[in-house]
């Protein structure tokens, strides 16, 4: 069985992990090579990821493909790109020229949710949010949380009225935002015309509240009118991604559904909502144990797998 496979991004999380999972497996992982990728905030090529996309899509069983790597040229790339949207879409338009090269081809892609850090630092993000970051996502989370219950303390109204952030800083980010929430919307239409088979909207520093909240509630809106529950997963965690398809892709092809039990070292631990995350630990861990093709048991003495959190 061969899988086509373009990561994330270069780190060994994204890259090597995932040829090292393949080789404990029957799978023959066709990696991108890595020369072809970033390196950090430094795009990937895209035309030598598309050449080699297209030439061997046609000796390949099933695809995994990160859109953020094909779209933006990587992961951090996706946070700090000046791209034009119909760049944007006409590298997008390069999944459903896969598909038509090999029709048979199952194709898994997943596509990241832009995350909104909540502090100061331009390491991942554009050089702005060194100094403007908190402020930014602060500014983002006390409007939204205003508008949606509209309970703001009267320190966090003055607190909302403060803010003093260039208003070109605003409308770089908010505007590549709203580019990177175009794609993630489109690419809704081809799981809806059957191009892609499974699609993850994973997602990273996320919060209740805010910039990433509001494109997930919108990302949500657009699934369920497409009717396309059972097809489209988000969740928080992106680094993984690539091995949860890898596994799901076993799965499918083996024709198996394995059977997981999981058990807290605290009544506490299902409830507990970790940091960086916008929901209790056990709803993260349900999803991804779904996104893996798996099915989560209560009773440990039925289950295939167990494991003790």
């Amino acid at each position: 069985m061969k899988v086509l496979f373009l990561p994330l991004d270069e780190r060994p999380c994204n890259y090597k992990f995932p040829e090292l999972l393949a080789k404990s497996s029957d799978f023959d992982l066709v990696n991108v090579p890595l020369e072809l990728l970033g390196n950090k905030k430094q795009s990937a090529d895209i035309n030598g990821i598309v050449d080699f996309l297209m030439d061997n899509a046609k000796k390949c069983d099933i695809a995994i493909i990160s859109a953020d790597m094909l779209v933006y040229g990587g992961l951090v790339p996706s946070r700090v790109h000046n791209l034009q949207s119909d760049c944007l879409q006409s590298r997008l338009s390069v999944l459903e020229k896969l598909k038509k090269v090999n029709p048979n081809m199952t194709l898994f892609v997943f596509c990241t949710v832009m995350r909104a850090p909540a502090y100061n630092s331009s390491d991942e993000e554009p050089d702005y949010y060194a100094e403007y970051g908190r402020s930014l996502y602060l500014r983002a989370y006390l409007s939204d949380k205003k508008i949606r219950c509209n309970d703001l303390t009267q320190l966090q109204e003055k607190e909302l009225e403060s803010f003093d952030i260039p208003q070109y800083v605003i409308d770089d980010y908010e505007n590549r935002r709203d580019k990177n929430l175009g794609i993630n919307i489109s690419i809704l239409d081809l799981v809806a015309n059957n191009t892609i088979d499974y699609l993850i909207f994973p997602q990273d520093d996320s919060s209740p509240y805010g910039y990433t909240a509001v494109s997930q509630r919108r990302l949500q809106s657009a699934v369920y009118s497409k009717r396309l529950n059972s097809r489209v997963a988000m969740y928080p965690g992106s680094d993984e991604v690539g091995m949860t398809l890898l596994a799901r892709a076993f799965c499918k092809s083996h024709r198996i559904k394995p059977a997981i039990s999981v058990e807290y070292s605290s009544i506490l631990g299902p409830t507990i909502v970790p940091s960086y995350e916008d929901r209790p630990m056990f709803e993260s861990l349900k999803s991804h144990v779904l996104a893996c093709g798996a099915r989560l048991l209560e009773n440990w003495e039925d289950s295939d797998l167990g494991d003790l959190s």
